[in-house]
């Protein structure tokens, strides 16, 4: 999720290539040939190895493989503490007005609630078609509906994104991966100001 981001794939043979993450946090490796590698990142002045395995990979020359990066528990506390650099705190920086019934309480103009563009229907839409059932997951029949909690920004950005009623760790890191991707959403509206909201998501996974 971090742009800017040193992304490092090393052979088995130990030749390694690497490049800079572009705006939106994604690089495309070309380079990439039938055989194991590990993979990191390093942003700022931390390293990360997010593979804690080898990957294994094969492709024919004109298809692309997709790598889902899986963020440590390191690597999700800086991105917290970026975002909180960037948008403030999430429980001290800036108003913050939950999705409730008493949203209106905490604003004496009408509030228009965030919403996804295109609305709930072409949120489930996004979700369905850029969710991964995790392998893991699938092996060990684990299922059930995450609760995923986090804030649209004045801009509309998604930040803070945490799992407050999770299943597994593996599943509660694509929840949480898969919330990231999502493009910017339409900001609360307090009487034709922009704030900050906080969302709770349900989703389920079997």
């Amino acid at each position: 999720p971090f742009p800017g981001c040193t992304i490092s794939i090393t052979n088995q043979q130990g030749v390694s290539i690497s490049a800079t993450t572009n705006e939106l946090g994604i690089y495309v490796f070309s380079e990439l040939v039938h055989e194991s590698a590990v993979l990191m990142v390093n942003c700022g002045n931390k390293s990360y190895d997010i593979s804690r395995r080898e990957l294994n990979y094969s492709k024919p020359k004109d298809e692309i493989i997709t790598i889902y990066i899986y963020p440590t528990a390191d690597f999700e506390k800086e991105l917290l503490k970026l975002e909180d650099l960037k948008f403030g705190e999430a429980s001290k920086e800036k108003p913050l007005i939950p999705v409730s019934e008493d949203i209106l309480t905490k604003c004496d103009s009408n509030v228009i609630s965030p919403d996804f563009i295109g609305g709930t229907s072409a949120m489930n839409t996004f979700i369905s078609n850029n969710i991964k059932y995790p392998q893991e997951s699938i092996e060990l029949g684990e299922k059930g509906k995450v609760y995923v909690t986090f804030i649209v920004e004045q801009d509309g950005t998604i930040t803070h994104v945490q799992v407050i009623k999770g299943i597994s760790k593996w599943i509660d890191r694509e929840a949480r991966r898969t919330i990231r991707l999502m493009p910017n959403w339409k900001p609360a509206d307090c009487g034709g100001e922009k704030i900050r909201t906080r969302m709770n998501l349900p989703i389920q996974f079997g």
